[in-house]
């Protein structure tokens, strides 16, 4: 633990009582800008698959209502029980990792939703499809606000955090627009369930090294 004011040297000595205390894991190591890249890189990837899966899905819903026999409402709940899980787990979310760390509830949302992405592919009825999207979007919420305050944490700099933001946001409305071309000529190819695992690509969380070399942060 350290004191900031105690310090002789500083000129002033303020009080034990009063001297700030600095816990261990706050001091941050400075990052090589590869390794600052690096991140980015992580970063940009899970919000791209956060965001395609938001509108991959919309254009097999055709095929998973004739496959699963799935009504209108059904059909409309596979999409639904994503965004809405998705949005209104975010602030929880973010306020989570600035607590317990934001390495851990991102480690953590990945595994989430790589998970609920494999498990959709082998869904045997609309319910479990339904239940799975769940789990997709409890992953996805702690993915897209963690991601954004690690790269505040990151990348120190004004300008090169702006820059690191904007390419962020750039990543994020990409992946938006991608969703249905590439669920279009996945389902056409290979069938509704191929739209769903978009992130089965991932290295599995606790032995991913991208994720392992981050910083510990929090607020």
């Amino acid at each position: 633990m350290t004191l900031v004011g105690s310090d002789p040297a500083d000129g002033v000595r303020l009080p034990e009582f009063i001297a700030v205390q600095i816990p261990p894991w706050s001091a941050r190591p400075e990052l090589s800008r590869r390794r600052r890249l690096g991140i980015l890189a992580v970063c940009c990837s899970a919000v791209f698959m956060v965001g395609l899966d938001n509108t991959v899905v919309n254009v097999a819903v055709p095929s998973i209502g004739r496959q699963l026999n799935a009504s209108v409402a059904g059909q409309q709940w596979t999409i639904a029980a994503y965004t809405i899980v998705l949005a209104s787990l975010m602030l929880l979310a973010g306020a989570l990792g600035d607590r317990i760390g934001r390495r851990t509830v991102f480690q953590a949302g990945l595994a989430t939703f790589t998970l609920g992405s494999w498990l959709c592919s082998l869904a045997p009825s609309l319910g479990w499809l339904v239940a799975f999207r769940v789990l997709q979007g409890v992953g996805g919420s702690m993915l897209n606000p963690v991601a954004m305050s690690i790269i505040a944490c990151t990348f120190t700099d004004r300008a090169e955090r702006a820059r690191a933001i904007g390419v962020w946001g750039s990543v994020l409305g990409l992946s938006m627009a991608l969703g249905p071309v590439l669920g279009g000529g996945l389902v056409s190819s290979v069938g509704w369930t191929s739209g769903c695992p978009s992130s089965t690509a991932w290295p599995r969380p606790g032995r991913s090294r991208p994720t392992r070399a981050w910083p510990a942060s929090r607020s």
